[in-house]
């Protein structure tokens, strides 16, 4: 068979992969983006609702691994000067158009007990949940109080029965992710904190995420190649946005015949 080697400059046109991307982030490094139920508040110690940099709440309230300087927490929210047993916090109007495989992603944090032990009550609860161009409401994830009764452990309820029966939540901020079912134009975000109504009774949370997958795209590349006719050769392209192998054959003629 008769070989020849040329230098070919090749251009292909390479499709996506379908690789999952960042929508939105919400870090609380500045204010905005959210809105709650009723006014932030603080009492400079122990009882408050509200984005912070630690500085407007207790001194003894510690956490590890915080994302950056600022996070929203929440403790003992019917104590002077809020009066309240259930609170939210909303993330409305997330565009979300053309995006598959959608996941939320949360970093979760509680201050460890001045005396040891945990405080969650059985009727403690924070709930997220989604929902989808107005849809009823997806749960994502639960954190609850480990048992009946008072003074619990507080982890992530994987099941939605009402007990914690996953992750505990401890001082040191932790990611936790979940996927959201469906696709649409818009999306909500509700984060609901029940009867955290007792001192140590509290959650922080940090850099709320969502991601998803766009639509398939596409890109040219162009590789220089030793060519010789009738054989196969393996061109790869990546980038950021594509891992891609590509084969195909040459002939005499410099015509190529691209297979996958």
């Amino acid at each position: 068979m008769k070989k020849i080697s040329i230098l070919l400059l090749l251009t292909l046109f390479v499709l996506s992969v379908n690789a999952q991307t960042q929508i939105f982030v919400l870090d609380f490094e500045t204010a905005g983006t959210y809105t709650t139920s009723v006014p932030e508040f603080t009492d400079g110690a122990g009882d408050y609702f509200i984005r912070t940099d630690g500085s407007d709440i207790g001194t003894w309230v510690e956490f590890t691994d915080i994302q950056g300087s600022y996070y929203f927490a929440v403790m003992d929210t019917d104590g002077s000067p809020g009066t309240y047993t259930n609170v939210t916090l909303n993330i409305n109007g997330i565009d979300i158009s053309n995006y598959s495989n959608l996941e939320f992603r949360i970093y979760l944090a509680e201050d460890q007990s001045t005396d040891g032990n945990e405080d969650w009550d059985d009727d403690t609860y924070v709930h997220i949940t989604g929902s989808i161009d107005g849809a009823l409401s997806e749960n994502l994830i639960w954190i609850e109080s480990e048992l009946a009764g008072s003074n619990s452990v507080p982890r992530i309820d994987t099941d939605f029965d009402g007990f914690g029966d996953g992750t505990e939540i401890t001082p040191a901020f932790i990611q936790f992710s979940t996927n959201i079912t469906g696709t649409g134009s818009l999306l909500d975000i509700a984060i609901e904190f029940n009867e955290l109504t007792a001192g140590d009774e509290d959650i922080a949370i940090d850099h709320i995420e969502i991601y998803g997958t766009p639509p398939p795209g596409g890109a040219t590349c162009s590789v220089a190649l030793p060519i010789t006719e009738g054989t196969h050769h393996a061109v790869h392209t990546a980038t950021d946005d594509y891992d891609q192998w590509y084969v195909f054959t040459a002939t005499v003629d410099g015509t190529i015949t691209v297979e996958n």
